[in-house]
């Protein structure tokens, strides 16, 4: 099955834009508006990423990967905060995320993807 995406983003244009690139890359994509919708999105589908825009009209990004990482259910998510502040580049304060820098190319977008997703496999406990 393909990899779920869950892409929370309050700018339509750069939603619709993630979700086409991924979903040509063969990625199902959940999109959300807010931070709330988001979270609701991945408590109750579990996608195997998150990419979120720093700067939501309900939180802030790292306020929403916090949340994520205090659910057991999305604790392991890998999370790529999207924003147009490249300082933040070299943001490692937060274990299990990465910056995606705007403006991005559809390059970027699928290799921050595929390499957050390989990062969690990599980490996974093995299954009995």
């Amino acid at each position: 099955m393909e990899p779920l995406v869950l892409v929370i983003d309050d700018d339509e244009r750069m939603r619709e834009l993630i979700s086409d690139i991924l979903t040509a890359f063969n990625y199902r994509v959940i999109p959300a508006e807010s931070s709330a919708e988001g979270l609701m999105s991945a408590f109750s589908q579990h996608p195997d990423v998150v990419l979120c825009d720093l700067v939501l009209p309900d939180a802030l990004g790292f306020e929403t990967a916090k949340a994520l990482s205090s659910n057991e259910a999305t604790r392991d998510v890998p999370v790529i905060f999207i924003t147009g502040y490249p300082y933040l580049r070299q943001y490692s304060g937060m274990e299990n995320c990465s910056i995606l820098v705007k403006p991005f190319s559809m390059n970027a977008v699928v290799a921050a993807v595929r390499e957050a997703i390989a990062k969690r496999v990599a980490v996974a406990p093995a299954q009995p």
